[in-house]
């Protein structure tokens, strides 16, 4: 792939991906013909592999300083909310093989204490963009964006530099953590009308597809779903506040604007994560394997200090929280979680 010219945007410097072990899908054409039109220019961004540059950008032309500041504020009352939306949202963002590899290559996730160190340091990178000046770069938020922006330079880096075979070793997790994949597969498969496949991406490793789809994940969930994550108080201009405020964060981390789903405000981004639920969302939950189950094991497992101190059935909830996006695909699930939570039980009392 040649060098790509780019827009006005954060992505200051053109960086181009060539010669990546990593291959796209041939049929790029078709997948996009199928796809609704609002999505369409958004799955262009698994051909555009670049990444941002280091230095912090301008803040945006289409910046809008008080519902940024509104936004901020939301997302200050509500972090609790926003934090817990984000960790249930990892379930969906796992079932997509291509984000997890990277994810697992790393190894910073894929054990319950790095996974525990992992997601701290994320709450708190974001809480500094809700609280503090992103567009400083001494100020703390500033800092922050710049230190994502070249922890994505890094890894992409580190990728394109690790030979095949040694990629595809370690982006697997040999002996896996699994027990429940399987029941969540029956589960989705009990939905009606979503493909099998969806329209899955390539696999250029941290395209701008897949830093579109985790700006989506952060607060997708909190804007479709406010009170079923204890939000009860706001505003419709409130939730276009905060949809505006990952537009800008989106930006500063270098999503380009044609690939950034909050950027045409909160009508758009809904009707954008409705196509993406049964798009992409959906299907990749019915193909999830054991290690999406490990990672989210390792994940759940991790955070469950942060956010429910002593509850030893994280996993359980937020999975099936991260499920409720099917609606009505649980049956298989609440009945083998119960019988767990019965041997469980029965174990403890013999054990006394």
């Amino acid at each position: 792939m040649g060098s790509i010219r780019l827009p006005s945007s954060a992505v200051d410097e053109e960086t181009s991906t060539s010669g990546s072990v990593f291959q796209l899908v041939d049929d790029t054409t078709k997948m996009s013909e199928e796809l609704p039109q609002c999505l369409r220019q958004f799955y262009d961004g698994r051909k555009d592999q670049t990444y941002p540059s280091k230095d912090l950008p301008h803040p945006p032309p289409w910046l809008n300083s008080r519902l940024f500041t509104r936004g901020q504020k939301f997302a200050q009352d509500h972090f609790y909310a926003l934090a817990y939306s984000d960790i249930v949202s990892l379930i969906a963002l796992f079932s997509l093989k291509d984000s997890l590899g990277p994810l697992i290559y790393t190894g910073n996730s894929s054990c319950v204490f790095s996974s525990f160190k992992r997601y701290v340091s994320t709450a708190l990178r974001v809480l500094s963009w809700y609280e503090g000046d992103v567009f400083d770069p001494n100020s703390t938020a500033g800092k922050n964006i710049l230190r994502v922006r070249n922890m994505h330079r890094l890894v992409v880096e580190r990728l394109k530099a690790t030979e095949p075979d040694v990629l595809a070793e370690r982006t697997n997790i040999v002996r896996p953590l699994e027990s429940l994949a399987s029941v969540v597969r029956q589960d989705m498969n009990l939905v009606q009308g979503v493909d099998d496949e969806g329209h899955s991406v390539g696999t250029l490793p941290l395209n701008q597809w897949h830093s579109g789809i985790t700006q989506f994940m952060f607060i997708g969930m909190v804007v479709t779903n406010p009170e079923k994550l204890g939000i009860v108080f706001y505003t419709e201009e409130d939730l276009e506040a905060l949809v505006h405020l990952w537009a800008v964060l989106g930006y500063m981390i270098g999503i380009k604007d044609e690939y950034n789903l909050c950027i045409d405000g909160l009508s758009s981004f809904r009707e954008r994560g409705k196509a993406l639920r049964k798009a992409c969302i959906l299907p990749s939950l019915k193909n999830v394997d054991g290690q999406w189950e490990h990672m989210s094991r390792c994940m759940a497992q991790g955070t469950v200090a942060i956010y429910t101190p002593g509850f030893r059935s994280l996993y359980n909830t937020i999975t099936r929280k991260g499920l409720s996006v099917a609606e009505k695909a649980e049956p298989n699930w609440i009945a083998r979680v119960r019988e767990k939570a019965s041997l469980y039980h029965e174990n403890f009392e013999y054990m006394k």
